[in-house]
């Protein structure tokens, strides 16, 4: 979830809250206050009409006059003062309304009565809904427009870390210009992006002494190497060795020889990386394919592999010559390698996408797994485990998706251009 959903989602939730407590406490304040003038009009009423019995004997008469309401009831023994909350049928309103009652008691020689007057809470419920109303409505529409504003505000405040996540993810090790952050008027944003320019340096400095680094140490390893094999194969053609010594002799031949060629895939596969292949030409990929497989004619008799080429004629790709003598040698390469006697080589060229299938003894690991460096199906093989790491990282360089699949004995591998 974004941080500004997060927060917004938040600051909604809290309001929501805020909004059914504040309409809670303020309904009973309402209630409150209600009641106080409620319970102060009963008593002033009660006020006059004690004043005006003492003063002249007169006692109100019963009636109903709206909301409001007096009883006089004569009674023989003294009642106590009671303030109720009642109902009472309402000929008016035909249904139960509610009252506030006050009964209070008033004698005078052996007269005695137990007077009662009332107040009707209906209008004044009803005002209380409506200004409860209109005052949830007033508050959720405050609400709402303080959220539009924060997110508004929200989104230009948190506008620079966008930006800087956007060169983040946009961040490129090998590119062809160094990645920079801009200032920032926020504080925070601003310390984040300078710390980010350092490290960016840092990674941007480590990585070309590495490079760097690598390159030397593959070129200063070829030259030994050379000279060491010449020297072998030097004593290989001299015939004062035993048997015996010359199969030792053959070993650290192969040994050297496989060493010489992993420090040449290992210089290549540098400057893949390294995107030192800028050079690019624009040929016909079915004619290329033609090409190698011609190249490869006596390996596939060796199999005696069936190939079949198909698809559509005329597809060009605009690739590096010798990149692109990498990337399709290799995948046929490892297709006749892997393959078995009697096989097959399928090709498949589309307009989009290159499809390269073929038979063989089914894989012992996953099939994305082989296109890492020094990953083998087969341990035993004299392979170098390299073919398809540099397939990979091509693939990568141009931006085509590459695919492999495998189902028991049949292996596919797809490139999208």
């Amino acid at each position: 979830m974004k941080l500004l959903t997060r927060i917004n989602r938040d600051f909604l939730l809290m309001s929501a809250v805020l909004l059914v407590v504040c309409s809670v406490i303020f309904y009973f304040l309402v209630q409150q206050i209600i009641y106080a003038n409620a319970n102060k009009d009963l008593y002033t009423e009660k006020k006059q009409i004690t004043q005006a019995f003492h003063e002249t004997g007169s006692l109100p008469v019963s009636q109903w006059l709206g909301g409001d309401m007096v009883e006089v009831q004569r009674t023989e023994t003294p009642g106590q003062e009671r303030l109720i909350d009642t109902v009472i049928y309402s000929a008016i309103y035909k249904e139960n309304v509610p009252y506030r009652q006050l009964s209070f008691p008033l004698s005078k020689g052996n007269d005695r009565y137990m007077i009662t007057v009332g107040t009707s809470r209906l209008d004044a419920e009803d005002f209380a809904m409506t200004i409860l109303g209109f005052v949830i409505m007033f508050i959720a529409a405050l609400f709402l427009v303080q959220y539009l504003i924060n997110r508004r505000t929200s989104k230009r405040i948190w506008l620079p870390f966008k930006q800087t996540v956007t060169k983040m993810k946009t961040f490129d090790l090998t590119g062809a210009t160094k990645m920079s952050f801009s200032h920032s008027s926020t504080e925070e944003f601003e310390e984040l992006n300078q710390s980010l320019n350092k490290m960016t340096e840092k990674i941007y400095s480590d990585y070309d002494r590495l490079k760097q680094f690598t390159e030397n140490a593959s070129h200063e390893i070829q030259t030994p190497l050379s000279i060491i094999l010449n020297k072998i194969e030097m004593l290989i053609q001299s015939e004062n060795f035993s048997e015996e010594q010359m199969a030792h002799l053959q070993k650290i031949n192969e040994a050297a020889v496989r060493l010489s060629r992993l420090n040449t895939a290992l210089l290549t596969l540098t400057k893949i990386e390294n995107r030192q292949y800028a050079h690019e030409g624009e040929f016909d990929l079915p004619c290329f394919i033609q090409r190698k497989i011609d190249e490869f004619q006596d390996f596939i008799c060796q199999k005696n592999l069936q190939v079949s080429i198909h698809g559509d004629n005329g597809v060009c790709i605009s690739m590096n010559p010798s990149l692109a003598e990498l990337l399709f040698e290799n995948l046929i390469r490892n297709a006749i390698k892997h393959n078995i006697d009697g096989g097959f080589i399928k090709i498949l060229i589309e307009k989009n996408k290159f499809t390269i299938s073929n038979s063989g003894r089914p894989l012992q690991l996953a099939a994305d797994e082989l296109f890492e460096r020094f990953v083998k199906n087969d341990q035993s093989s004299d392979s170098l485990g390299l073919g398809l790491a540099m397939v990979k990282q091509i693939c990568n360089n141009y931006g085509f998706a590459i695919s492999f699949t495998s189902t028991g004995d049949l292996h596919n591998i797809s490139i999208c251009f």
